[in-house]
């Protein structure tokens, strides 16, 4: 073959990959412009709305494709899901169906309007989003939720009433109730958090269909007086999640915590103080409150002196400090 047709074959190749690349490979690396700001922007919305599905439409073409590396980056992972038996091949597989798909690729084979939904959730400090394709998949979302203020451990257990629905367009698999609890106590000043890791619990109750609701109860064994923190959180299988914060304060429990005695008034940074001790409490507010109840020979003060009047910082669990008149600590 001479070198003039030897460049002719090579440059008719050349046409034929570069036609195969701007069809096959270049949708899928670079999406139709429109439909990728969809897709940035839901994603967005998703790792702020952390749990819920953002659905779009989505016009696409015979030929177009999406990689899931598109929209990858140190903070996030993205991969896809097809959910719909009318519109989606079988995962890694070629058939007839309008999209072919992978977690990490979707190629469509007919040009029609899809129904889109991005939803994320947090592992550490990395987004773990999925997109949907075919189905608006199952939604959790919390309705209601009836959380008592306070507790007396001696009438009662805490109790939670939770109702949630499935507000997606899919039946919700493996549905379950997540309760965690966390202790809350001042420490030098500063609020503490401590998960109570034998009090937290997951609570399973299977399928939920779409559109339904249901109301559960659930009692949580807890043996300590103080302040608590609990998060409540609903979920199901690729139905996402919903969560709510409640805070409540219990009394009645039988815990040993005892007040012990007070020290003899002191100037402290111009105010006048008198620090008193407990023995076996776990939270300062417990301290405190057994303080307040105690005599004054109990805690060996000056009769004169009423704990009830004064201003109090606790300083730890067993530690409160209670500014009195400077007259005392003359």
């Amino acid at each position: 073959m001479n070198g003039p047709m030897k460049l002719l074959v090579y440059s008719i190749a050349s046409i034929i990959i570069i036609s195969l690349l701007t069809l096959i490979i270049f949708p899928m690396l670079f999406p139709e412009g429109n439909n990728l700001a969809i897709f940035e922007n839901n994603l967005k919305a998703a790792e702020t709305g952390l749990g819920f599905g953002f659905t779009s439409e989505l016009e696409v073409k015979q030929g177009d494709g999406f990689g899931g590396k598109t929209f990858d980056s140190t903070t996030k992972n993205v991969i896809f899901q097809c959910n719909s038996s009318t519109l989606c091949c079988p995962q890694g597989q070629e058939c007839d169906l309008a999209i072919e798909w992978g977690s990490k690729m979707v190629k469509f084979n007919k040009t029609k309007d899809i129904t889109t939904t991005t939803r994320c959730k947090k592992e550490y400090t990395i987004y773990t989003c999925t997109i949907y394709f075919g189905e608006r998949p199952a939604q959790i979302e919390i309705d209601s939720l009836k959380v008592p203020k306070k507790v007396d451990l001696e009438k009662e257990s805490p109790t939670f009433e939770i109702t949630f629905s499935n507000t997606g367009g899919l039946d919700a698999l493996q549905t379950t109730v997540e309760i965690e609890i966390f202790r809350r106590y001042l420490e030098e000043g500063r609020w503490i958090e401590k998960r109570i890791e034998n009090i937290s619990t997951v609570e399973n109750f299977g399928v939920l269909d779409k559109g339904k609701s249901k109301t559960e109860t659930i009692e949580i064994k807890l043996n300590e007086n103080g302040l608590f923190k609990t998060r409540i959180r609903a979920s199901g299988l690729e139905a996402g999640f919903d969560e709510k914060i409640v805070q409540f304060e219990v009394t009645g429990a039988n815990t040993g915590c005892i007040a012990s005695h007070c020290e003899e008034q002191r100037l402290i940074e111009e105010n006048c103080i008198t620090r008193c001790h407990c023995n076996n409490c776990l939270f300062g507010s417990n301290c405190t409150e057994k303080l307040l109840q105690a005599d004054n020979v109990t805690l060996q003060l000056i009769p004169e002196i009423d704990l009830k009047n004064y201003e109090q910082e606790v300083l730890g669990s067993n530690i409160v400090d209670f500014k009195v008149p400077k007259d005392y600590c003359q």
